[in-house]
């Protein structure tokens, strides 16, 4: 006979199975709708021609185009194609997650339903990637799978790792892991070698296996990084074109100000203080309802013990209240979706709601170790190797954000499955150090939750960049042929007829799938929408001196000939000598040698197409 098993109650996994498949359906419901003219845009040109951005500090379009090509350049397959590979993480993630947690809480073995409830809780996690974010596959995308996978196949060798036992498995899990932590390099090159380091930190600092173990596992982890680099090499890109695009494509992003090392330095340790305040400062009444039930301990032994024989009540108490705080806080994030900092200089609810819960549990953990009678040495979670795996989760979207230029806060959710792991093993450690079974629950059900709510009203309410504001996924109700080959997306009535009505105009003027358009300003979605490609780089700005200087450089990156025979596209909000200025530095000639070959209205905007007189 099996031996019994303790159970968590099925009730819970149904729940959270309800709201991870609705998620899921949601995303795959909004796959087919909507289409970004600026970064998204630029996110399918650049996966459509990735020949036409040679000059970048990254190889992730040569990579996108492997995907886009693989579903016949349809968007909405393009996009279920990312959501997948999202998924796919999640699940890799799960599973070293878990190899390490049944390694270490022996007593695991025993609860049943904790891996259903667990997985659940990692993949809807994973999906936070979709809260707000465009769904079209990007960096973000790519790094989001190979740090969530990074990570899970570390955890995994970890928690294969056994006394007297072999480590082939250790090593093969440790290999894979640096083959995705060499693709990251490639991807973003900042998160690849932040991925590598703080693996290599972990694996060298793992106590319980041998000094010379250490450097054999770290060996294999980057054995597997030189492998990429040599498939890279061959398969994708030689050593000297990647170096001389490296090297150009920063020259590139040098000119905008955004990229410049220094200014991050500074940024980015205020982007963590920032966020760290706003988790810490969200759940304040728990954290003073525990200081209260810790100065009585400390005072009044023997009437706290008689008024809390369970130790699990005031930790359960504050959970209590921070449960309260995070419905309520639901329902004020969706308001302040895209706001920036509060008064108060924190962030919105929705992106520290996650970290805040993890200060919150580790509180209440320390708290309960302080007023338990159980000997200190019977606390998992207060070992060396599992503080340093919590050490190295909190760290991975951290690690996966640096390169952006973007706040770090405004990006982490994209990297969430590692902080929902350490949720996790805190939960796991309250459950069966402390006994707290019904907390790990009903903790993990409304976190879970929380991120579900967020993800569906987010991706479907509140998505980012729609073509004009105050619209949603909702209003996406036109079917419009896009890109090329075309493929249908469900677009917003004016954004339809606008695409449709530039396409007339551009036919009229000889335009065919594949012949060059030069957009200005950043349009790279109505470039795709039509069909065409942009010579040289996938978009031109104006608007700043930076904006300038950075499309006077990208214009130089296309044949002459080439770019002269290109129709322009251009939207109401630049001046003539703005124009002049940008296309004549790549010897257009503009005005005198283009023709006005139509005007369309539409999307709070006016797009005229200019066609080349000679």
């Amino acid at each position: 006979m099996k031996p019994n098993r303790e159970s968590i109650s099925t009730s819970f996994v149904v729940l959270l199975a309800i709201f991870a498949l609705s998620t899921f359906a949601s995303v795959v419901w909004g796959s087919n709708k909507s289409l970004s003219l600026k970064d998204e845009g630029l996110y399918l040109l650049a996966a459509r021609y990735p020949e036409e951005i040679s000059q970048n500090v990254s190889a992730v379009y040569r990579y996108t185009n492997v995907l886009f090509r693989a579903v016949g350049y349809d968007v909405a397959s393009f996009r279920v194609l990312g959501l997948m590979l999202i998924v796919l993480s999640a699940i890799i993630f799960w599973a070293g997650l878990s190899k390490f947690l049944f390694a270490t809480f022996n007593e695991l073995a025993k609860i049943r339903n904790y891996e259903p409830l667990s997985f659940l809780f990692v993949t809807l996690g994973a999906l936070l990637h979709y809260q707000w974010s465009l769904s079209t596959p990007s960096y973000y995308t790519l790094t989001s799978v190979l740090a969530n996978s990074s990570a899970g196949l570390t955890l995994f060798a970890i928690g294969s790792l056994k006394p007297n036992s072999s480590k082939a498995t250790a090593y093969l899990a440790l290999a894979l892991s640096g083959l995705v932590i060499g693709a990251a390099v490639f991807i973003k090159f900042p998160a690849g070698v932040m991925l590598g380091l703080i693996t290599g930190v972990t694996l060298l600092f793992w106590s319980p296996a041998s000094i010379s173990d250490r450097f054999a596992l770290a060996a294999m982890m980057a054995a597997g990084v030189a492998l990429w680099f040599i498939m890279h090499f061959i398969f994708v890109q030689d050593p000297a074109t990647t170096i001389w695009s490296f090297r150009e494509g920063w020259k590139l992003y040098q000119t905008l100000g955004a990229h410049a090392p220094g200014s991050k330095i500074i940024a980015y340790p205020l982007n963590v203080v920032t966020l760290a305040y706003s988790a810490a400062f969200i759940f304040w009444p728990s954290y003073l309802l525990l200081l209260v039930f810790a100065i009585w301990n400390a005072a009044r032994p023997n009437s706290f013990g008689r008024l809390f024989p369970d130790i699990g009540v005031p930790a359960g108490l504050a959970c209590l209240v921070a449960a309260i705080l995070t419905v309520t806080g639901f329902a004020a994030s969706q308001a302040a979706r895209y706001q920036p900092l509060d008064s108060w200089g924190m962030t919105p609810f929705y992106i520290s709601a996650y970290l805040g819960w993890i200060f919150l549990l580790l509180a209440c953990y320390l708290f309960s170790v302080l007023v338990s009678k159980k000997n200190r040495a019977s606390f998992a979670l207060l070992r060396f190797d599992v503080g340093l795996i919590a050490v190295f989760l909190f760290a991975v979207p951290f690690a996966a954000a640096v390169g952006t230029a973007n706040p770090l806060y405004n990006v982490i959710s994209f990297y969430a499955p590692a902080w929902f792991g350490i949720i996790l093993l805190l939960m796991t450690g309250l459950m069966l150090d402390l006994q707290f079974r019904m907390l790990f629950s009903v903790v993990v059900l409304l976190v879970g939750s929380f991120a579900g709510g967020n993800i569906v009203l987010g991706s479907i309410l509140a998505p980012a960049e729609m073509p004009i504001a105050g619209i949603d996924l909702t209003d996406q109700k036109i079917a419009t042929q896009v890109g090329s080959p075309p493929h249908e997306l469900k677009l917003s009535a004016e954004e339809s007829t606008v695409i449709t009505k530039l396409r007339e105009i551009a036919v009229t003027a000889g335009f065919q799938e594949g012949d060059d358009i030069i957009a200005v300003n950043y349009m790279p979605g109505l470039v795709f929408a039509l069909g065409g490609k942009s010579p040289g780089h996938p978009a031109f700005l104006l608007g700043s001196t930076g904006f300038l200087n950075y499309s006077k450089v990208a214009l130089q990156f296309s044949d002459i000939a080439r770019r002269r025979k290109a129709l322009l596209l251009i939207d109401k909000g630049q001046t003539e000598d703005e124009l002049k200025e940008l296309l004549n530095s790549g010897d257009l000639d503009f005005p005198a040698r283009y023709r006005k070959v139509g005007s369309v209205v539409g999307l709070e905007n006016e797009f005229t197409l200019y066609s080349p007189t000679d």
